[in-house]
């Protein structure tokens, strides 16, 4: 971590397995207020994979509904009257956050779901969705809404890694059913 222009910035590349195994790697960073570290976070599911370039804004937004949203003249004010977070970012299992998205605070983003290359990611995302754009909108869902109950419903994040190791073949396979 290292405060960079008001912010704290980490880098990280993560991919979280079973036993939340993170991997640190390329520029990935998560911004936040110095007076938010303690407060907000980012929950990460199992088996997650999030791309370099990613930004995960957990705090730093102004208050639009002043007459400005520019911060006060003045080193007398309390920062954290005018700077807030919309919560906790909130990331479910087997999801793949692609190359550069952004991903804004408040935001849960589902079970399977995928972020395309650049999205800005500013509302929920609903599981097994793929979105992208800006804002990221979604683009289809990877399955038909009953095999999507279905996988929500198996929870195979949750079978023991042995077990999973054994049925590979399964889980890389085409064939969801």
């Amino acid at each position: 971590k290292k405060q960079e222009d008001g912010f704290i910035n980490s880098v990280l590349r993560a991919r979280a397995t079973g036993d939340y195994e993170i991997i640190k790697s390329t520029n990935s960073k998560i911004y936040t207020e110095l007076f938010h570290l303690d407060k907000y976070k980012i929950n990460i599911g199992k088996y997650v994979s999030i791309a370099g370039g990613c930004k995960f804004m957990l705090s730093g937004n102004h208050d639009y509904k002043n007459v400005t949203t520019y911060l006060p003249f003045d080193t007398e004010y309390d920062p954290s009257d005018f700077i807030f977070s919309n919560g906790d970012i909130n990331i479910g299992n087997d999801v793949w956050i692609g190359h550069a998205a952004t991903i804004m605070s408040g935001v849960t983003i589902g079970h399977g779901a995928i972020i395309a290359t650049d999205a800005i990611v500013t509302k929920d995302v609903e599981p097994y969705t793929i979105i992208g754009g800006s804002p990221a909108k979604p683009i289809k869902k990877r399955f038909d809404d009953e095999t999507i109950k279905d996988l929500l419903d198996i929870k195979w994040w949750d079978v023991e890694e042995s077990i999973l190791l054994e049925n590979k073949d399964l889980l890389f396979s085409h064939d969801v059913k």
